[in-house]
């Protein structure tokens, strides 16, 4: 089992920053695909996610769920979204994955963005924005102006009006 790459995960997470272990996790998992072990690799993965407490690895495990299907990634994502440290990818990588099935859930789409917005939305305009934007298109107009309440007394107050100006350009 995972014992056995144990020793050499845990030297590279004591040796390498984050952008090259997110590199050597890709090509680890890119290996044992290759060697027909999925699986294991995916139960070591989903170990280390619990254990190492790092955002990354938790986007890589998100990803990595969403291969088996959309079920799984539901579970990854219900797991971690309200753990820290937080991470948009992670959320926005959710979103993406719901977006593309052919029946959209779009009660869950806004939760994510609900979500996002709690987590980033005071220091983010773009949160806000994606949201707002995806309301217009997809999901109910009639939620834009709730929407922008909220961001308005989220926002720190040096963004207020880089975000209003924004708005009122598209």
């Amino acid at each position: 089992g995972g014992d056995k790459y144990e020793e050499i995960i845990s030297k590279a997470h004591q040796n390498l920053n984050e952008a090259d272990l997110t590199k050597f996790w890709l090509r680890f998992l890119d290996l044992m695909s290759q060697w027909h072990k999925s699986d294991e690799a995916y139960a070591f993965l989903e170990e280390n996610v619990g254990k190492r407490n790092l955002a990354f690895l938790r986007v890589l495990f998100l990803d990595r769920a969403y291969e088996k299907g959309i079920g799984k990634a539901r579970d990854a994502y219900k797991r971690y979204h309200h753990l820290p440290p937080f991470c948009r990818d992670f959320h926005k990588n959710m979103l993406v994955f719901e977006c593309e099935q052919a029946k959209v859930d779009k009660t869950r789409v806004r939760e994510i963005y609900q979500v996002l917005a709690d987590q980033f939305g005071s220091n983010d305009i773009q949160v806000w924005l994606d949201w707002i934007s995806w309301e217009e298109k997809s999901g109910r107009v009639l939620e834009v102006p709730n929407i922008v309440c909220r961001a308005e007394a989220k926002l720190e107050s040096s963004l207020l009006d880089k975000f209003t100006t924004i708005r009122q350009m598209s």
